[in-house]
């Protein structure tokens, strides 16, 4: 038999510490928060999500944008329509190319 350069034991030792300095080191830097970024905006969108609602009106919600909450409340799909008015943080990149480069306070993302 050839001898051992090292135990079983001695082996386990090693690597334990070996997987415990390495989940040390990469556990802290997954848990950092992220940074915030610099311009971010609201965005609205109407949602039926947990009341009963028409076929339009789950259309309407799924795929109209606002760029205020006003302009929200005043696009629903008829009358007897009941969404709430949903904030959405988006980049100021998203914000000019849905809003702001089309001049608009509602966009359908079906035509975008």
């Amino acid at each position: 038999m050839a001898k051992r350069i090292c135990s079983r034991r001695r082996f386990l030792q090693i690597s334990g510490l070996g997987l415990a300095v390495t989940l040390l080191t990469a556990v802290p830097a997954a848990a950092r928060p992220r940074p915030a970024r610099l311009f971010s905006l609201k965005m609205y969108r109407l949602s039926v999500r947990g009341r009963k609602a028409s076929l339009a009106s789950k259309k309407n919600c799924a795929n109209k944008r606002f760029a205020t909450r006003s302009a929200a409340l005043r696009r629903f799909a008829h009358p007897g329509d009941n969404p709430r008015v949903v904030a959405l943080d988006v980049s100021f990149r998203e914000f000019y190319r849905l809003f702001i480069k089309r001049r608009r306070l509602v966009v359908d993302l079906r035509h975008v």
